[in-house]
């Protein structure tokens, strides 16, 4: 536990390239880790320690509340300001104890990450 009080997991995000070489399709590219601390609120994660926990908790808040939109504006309940963030797509997240759930990674802010699942 850190003084967020959040437990560090590991999230799995499955590459989907595919690559067309004599009319046969390339596997996807393997998968790789990206390292993030869970936060208390179950839904979202902060990958390094430009954010904190409470402002991945706003994004994810903003995220699902728009929608799941790719672009919205997400409030910082640290700074008082709001930040335009930008989301990628939508991938299997693979969880150590076995779980897998659909994830995305936000980016915006103050060179902030965020996971949100």
């Amino acid at each position: 536990m850190n003084a967020n009080h959040a437990i560090p997991r590991t999230i799995t995000a499955g590459l989907f390239a595919g690559i067309t070489v004599l009319g046969f399709a390339a596997p996807p590219a393997p998968a790789h880790a990206d390292n993030f601390v869970m936060c208390p609120g179950g839904h979202s994660g902060v990958v390094g320690d430009r954010t904190s926990c409470a402002f991945a908790d706003a994004v994810a808040h903003a995220f699902y509340a728009c929608g799941m939109c790719r672009q919205f504006d997400a409030y910082s309940p640290e700074t008082g300001t709001v930040y335009p963030m930008v989301c990628g797509q939508m991938r299997p997240a693979d969880f150590p104890d076995g779980e897998v759930l659909k994830s995305v990674n936000c980016y915006g802010g103050d060179q902030a990450e965020v996971v949100v699942w």
